[in-house]
Parts: C-alpha cells; structure tokens; sequence
C-alpha cells in the first residue's frame, strides 16, 4: 500500500514466512525438524524540496528458527530469534547547474537471543550508523566527484559458558574518502 500526497510520497508493505521442514528418513517420526518464522516490514517516503527532495527508508526484520530433534518433540534443540532495525535517510541536492550532492545518515540495530538446549552463538547486540556525503560537478568534457563517508560500529556479546566465551564489547570506527575525475574523449550525444 502506498500513499501519494504533493507534499510527499509514501509506501509500507510487510511480509510474513512461517516454514517447517523437516528431513526424509527411514523413520518419519525420529527426524529432524525445524521451524522458521521471519517478518519484514518496510516504511519509505520521499519528499521534495524545491531542487531537492529527501529520501528515507525504515526497515524491521525478524527471524526466529527453532530446531527440534524429532518431528514430534515439543522441545527446541536449537533456537535462535534475531530482530534488525535498520534507518536511512538522504538529502539528494542540485546546488547549481553544474553541482548536485547527496548527504547522509544511515543506522542499525540487531540483536540475537537464543533458546533450546544447544547453542551456536552467545547472545549479542549490535549498534551501528553513518554519515556520508557526495558531489559530482559536470564540468564539460570533465565530470569531477569526491565524497566522504564515516561509520561507528558498537558490539555487545554476553558470556556463554557452553561455548566457552566471556562476555565483552567493542568498538570499531572508520573513515574513508574518494575523490574522481572522468574525461570524455567526445561530446556526449
């Protein structure tokens, strides 16, 4: 479903999965089975402004899979649930005839939690954003860009002692940059 407004465009959808599977044998009853329930949904709008509009999308994801020993046990072997929230939002802008740029901020948010009797992973939680920016300039013959871009990363794991791993965090940041010049040996047609 969408909507359309002068002012701004916009458009929600969600889809749902629920799957059970389970592995062929000899014996039916003894196999292996596993569940798996996943959702995403998705927000997006864009909104003009004069020379410029903005664009911004909001997505929700989760994904809960749940593994069971036999195709009648009631009781999860392994389980893992996972929710991921993830946001960005840019401004595209025509600063001249010659010079347009985008800038922007993007972010997420995961987290892992398990259940069952075995496990795979600990528990974590992910944080995550950026910023960026871009110009291009149209130059002619010469097409000149450069953009910069930095993103913070934030890791939370919990201790798990069937897997041997004590708790901990960390922290990762970057900053990149590039530059760029095309020269077109004819006219463009």
């Amino acid at each position: 479903p969408g909507s359309s407004a002068p002012w701004a465009t916009m458009t929600a959808t969600w889809s749902q999965r629920n799957e059970n599977t389970q592995i062929t044998e000899d014996d039916p009853p003894d196999t292996p089975r596993q569940s798996v329930i996943s959702g995403r949904g998705r927000l997006e709008g864009q909104f003009p402004l004069g020379n410029a509009h903005i664009d911004a999308h909001v997505t929700y994801e989760r994904n809960k899979r749940s593994e069971y020993e036999t195709a009648t046990s009631e009781d999860v072997a392994t389980g893992l649930y996972s929710q991921t929230m993830l946001a960005d939002v840019k401004l595209h802008k025509t600063l001249s005839t010659r010079l347009s740029g985008v800038a922007g901020v993007t972010g997420l948010t995961n987290w892992f939690r398990k259940y069952g009797e075995e496990t795979l992973i600990p528990e974590n939680r992910t944080t995550a954003g950026g910023a960026y920016g871009f110009v291009q300039s149209d130059l002619g013959r010469w097409q000149l860009s450069g953009g910069l871009r930095f993103d913070y990363r934030h890791l939370d794991v919990d201790a798990d002692s069937a897997l041997g791993n004590a708790a901990g965090s960390d922290n990762w940041a970057s900053l990149v940059g590039n530059v760029g010049a095309l020269h077109r040996v004819s006219q463009p047609v």
